[in-house]
């Protein structure tokens, strides 16, 4: 990843998002995004990996995680990969995905609170406090048909 988070412009603000006034769909992102310095967060890239246990099956891990973070913080975004336009536009059925638990690397030992976003609404839809050991995390994506976004906020050591 870059070192940042957020969107690119589109090459066709011009002549489809200003003239029809789709900025709205930023909406989300900038509900999602308060708060968060990007000047000051010395972000690196989220590294993942699905925990092998009972909740792991063929049919829920098509997903993929992409994020930022350091060392008391992160932020990232989890898409279903068969979520994309070919398949919305082919009215595809989508498969729900998650509800497995994903190990983080790269956190202070403290407590921390995981907060699950609609990629969509920008809304906080769940949370939960989880604790690092031996610098890693361990947490639950939830279940889901299109993408969710989190936040990783560390609340005491």
């Amino acid at each position: 990843m870059s070192g940042s988070f957020g969107t690119a412009m589109l090459w066709w603000w011009d002549v489809y998002v200003e003239p029809f006034n789709l900025y709205y769909h930023y909406a989300a992102l900038r509900r999602f995004l308060t708060g968060v310095c990007f000047s000051r967060a010395g972000f690196t890239e989220l590294d993942y990996k699905v925990v092998e246990n009972e909740k792991v099956n063929a049919s829920n891990t098509g997903f993929e995680v992409f994020g930022l973070r350091n060392g008391t913080f992160a932020m990232g975004w989890v898409r279903n990969k068969d979520y994309n336009w070919f398949n919305a536009v082919n009215n595809y059925t989508l498969k729900t995905v998650g509800g497995v638990d994903v190990e983080l690397p790269g956190f202070n030992a403290g407590s921390y609170l995981f907060e699950v976003w609609d990629a969509y609404s920008g809304e906080k839809t769940w949370a939960t406090r989880v604790e690092s050991s031996n610098g890693r995390l361990i947490v639950e994506i939830p279940s889901f048909l299109k993408d969710v976004s989190f936040k990783i906020i560390m609340v005491g050591k």
